[in-house]
């Protein structure tokens, strides 16, 4: 089979022979290979597709050596790599692993660079399950806002310590379609 391929019919791998395991993963290719990727650290995915977060640390493009929850999501609103996460390409799913991610980035823009995550793109949060997976903060901020235009589904995830400010809620402020499945949302507090 030629590169890319796989199989008795030399079947493509998946994201395509031209860009096997799409550019993030090593494809098991060849007459004898599964067509199987084997993902990079930051990708995930039968395909190497899904956004992986690799830190719990709080940073927003300070280096390419690990994906963060911040940046996972500024990958996946412009669909561009960023930081040390993959590009997004359209809706996006972030596989966010068991841990604690505290939100705790208080200067820089009013965007996703500081305080809650924006999420301005279609977006999937998937975690590892409630009590394994905790989006929380030390700042008096809400974890999530969805901006115009933004579309969130969060699954198997805990949200606490939101603390909204003046009429800000204390966890996800919507302008957009939120789904919930799976998720836990504990002490968190609005600015009301």
């Amino acid at each position: 089979c030629a590169p890319g391929r796989f199989g008795a019919t030399c079947d493509a791998c998946p994201g395509g022979a031209a860009t096997p395991c799409n550019g993030n993963g090593t494809c098991d290719e060849g007459i004898a290979g599964t067509g199987g990727c084997a993902c990079n650290a930051n990708a995930a995915g039968s395909a190497c597709d899904q956004i992986r977060v690799t830190s719990t640390a709080d940073e927003f493009g300070l280096g390419p050596a690990e994906c963060t929850l911040r940046e996972a999501v500024q990958a996946a609103n412009t669909d561009a790599a960023f930081g040390g996460c993959i590009a997004g390409s359209g809706a996006d799913i972030i596989n966010v692993p068991l841990g604690t991610y505290t939100l705790s980035i208080n200067t820089g823009a009013s965007d996703n660079s500081k305080y809650s995550l924006d999420v301005s793109s279609t977006v999937t949060l998937t975690g590892a399950g409630v009590g394994a997976t905790i989006i929380t903060t030390d700042q008096p901020t809400n974890l999530l806002r969805v901006a115009p235009g933004g579309d969130l589904t969060a699954q198997a995830l805990t949200f606490t310590g939101g603390r909204g400010t003046g009429s800000s809620p204390g966890t996800i402020a919507a302008q957009g379609p939120l789904t919930l499945r799976t998720v836990a949302v504990s002490s968190n507090n609005s600015g009301a």
